[in-house]
């Protein structure tokens, strides 16, 4: 035996931190906010108001439920109508929405956490909804496999998700932030994700493409698989 090897007991190689890939379950999985433009169109159709992309992207985007429906109310001309009844419906819909078997997560997502698995990545998720099973929704939604860590985040905050959410769920993954990626929707949760000190990957919607996504990573318009090449080879890059 070498005196390298009798002294060093060879050269130990240093472990890189777990990476870890974190993403808006909702959002990124099952176009949330279609559905909740949707929901908030026809409940306002029902009382004679009509609710427009553009006011829903002006008020609605990362707000809470309980703040932007007042504001919606008082726009459309309708403030004698009662809020909480309002938010009551929409929450009870949207809900009702998001938990059934038709809310299903695209083959591309699941591709693509599956290739993140793979990878050694860790794989975190923020979820609006705060109770019932999580395990179970995502085995609704196709995403039973892999292990997915998902953290409910309260909605009555201002922006959604913050910064803090972001970091608990790195916390909760036991990985720095250093070496996470957040998959993000909207300028505000991108803004979060990079001042959380996060790598950050913008997949827009219908109503968030026309925002500023300033130190995001990556920008694409669309989960295709030009965004999946684009994320794992952010991830590759990532230490």
């Amino acid at each position: 035996m070498s005196e390298q090897e009798t002294n060093g007991e060879a050269a130990v190689t240093e472990e890189k931190p777990a990476r870890a890939v974190l993403f808006e379950l909702e959002n990124v999985a099952l176009a949330g906010r279609r559905i909740a433009y949707e929901i908030l169109d026809k409940l306002f159709e029902d009382k004679g108001a009509k609710l427009t992309p553009a006011l829903f992207s002006r008020f609605c985007l990362d707000t809470a439920p309980a703040q932007f429906i007042p504001k919606l109310l008082e726009v459309l001309d309708k403030s004698k109508s009662s809020p909480e009844k309002l938010l009551a419906s929409f929450t009870e819909q949207r809900w009702k929405v998001l938990g059934s078997t038709k809310a299903q997560a695209s083959p591309v997502l699941r591709d693509l956490l599956k290739s993140l698995a793979d990878r050694g990545a860790l794989l975190g998720a923020l979820t609006e909804i705060t109770d019932g099973d999580p395990a179970k929704r995502l085995g609704k939604m196709g995403l039973s496999a892999p292990a997915l860590t998902v953290l409910p985040v309260p909605t009555d905050e201002k922006t959604v998700p913050t910064a803090d959410a972001w970091l608990k769920l790195a916390k909760t993954l036991s990985a720095s932030s250093s070496a996470c990626i957040a998959i993000v929707t909207s300028a505000a949760s991108a803004k979060a994700a990079i001042s959380a000190g996060m790598r950050c990957v913008v997949v827009t919607d219908e109503f968030t493409a026309f925002q500023d996504f300033g130190g995001a990573d990556y920008v694409a318009e669309t989960l295709d698989a030009d965004t999946v090449t684009g994320i794992l080879e952010l991830l590759d890059s990532t230490v």
